[in-house]
């Protein structure tokens, strides 16, 4: 019964941001088990792929963005300390680095246990995702090219 609950709580949340992005007539599409979103924003240099998942289990919600960077082996340890550098700064959200693959990812999350998220909530996530994948990702580029270092990566 508890079990059933959380899935459905998760499952309301998922449309609750389904109808806040409706509401600014986003595109999106939901998942066949209705606890995750995938759509896409149009940048600055380059369109965003977001995907957001409810975890019945622990109720959060994820919003994760990959970032269009495979960082090569020999560049995998400045990334490393670069993302590092970044996420120091950062008040909300991260950057999650796999150094065995080298792939990248922007990462919010919000947990929802004993509350309902609204528009607003789920809007910042979107719109803060957005901006720091804006801010960063053509100076994460530059770190997986070797074009900068870590310690350059802040302005």
């Amino acid at each position: 019964m508890e079990n059933e609950i959380a899935l459905q709580l998760a499952r309301e949340t998922v449309d609750r941001m389904c109808s806040a992005l409706d509401g600014g007539g986003w595109q999106y599409t939901k998942g066949e088990d209705l606890l995750s979103i995938e759509f896409e924003v149009e940048g600055e240099d380059l369109p965003m792929s977001f995907n957001v998942s409810a975890n019945p289990e622990n109720s959060v919600l994820t919003l994760r963005s990959p970032l269009p960077i495979t960082v090569p082996a020999d560049r995998r340890i400045d990334m490393a300390l670069a993302v590092c550098k970044i996420n120091t700064r950062l008040n909300d959200g991260c950057f999650q680095y796999d150094m065995k693959n080298g792939l990248l990812y922007y990462c919010m999350t919000c947990g929802y246990t004993d509350s309902i998220m609204g528009n607003g909530a789920f809007l910042y996530e979107i719109f803060n995702s957005c901006a720091m994948v804006e801010e960063y990702n053509d100076r994460l580029l530059l770190v997986s090219e070797g074009v900068i270092t870590p310690e350059n990566i802040i302005k």
